[in-house]
């Protein structure tokens, strides 16, 4: 069996779901245990939002899109500590 490294959760669920279907069958490999994720998909972001749900890996995964993390990012360090881990998400 073939296996596939794969970053985006859409291109994930084709690979995984919809592929064998056609004839396909892979090894798909994804989600690197992170523990923060960042898109600027809004269609990721709803994949991403929905696969940590349905594992139950809310308060091991925080999802969001990149430009909420940046904003995150400027109010620490307008704050004074840039050092301090960025707040959480639940998705």
């Amino acid at each position: 069996m073939r296996r596939i490294v794969i970053s985006c959760p859409h291109c994930f669920n084709t690979f995984a779901n919809e592929y064998p279907d056609l004839g396909g069958q892979f090894e798909v490999i994804h989600d690197t245990e992170a523990t923060r994720v960042a898109t600027a998909c809004p269609f990721c972001l709803t994949m991403f939002d929905e696969g940590i749900a349905s594992r139950g890996a809310q308060d091991q995964v925080a999802v969001d899109d990149i430009a909420v993390y940046v904003a995150r990012s400027m109010r620490r360090a307008a704050s004074g500590d840039a050092s301090a881990p960025p707040p959480r998400t639940s998705g």
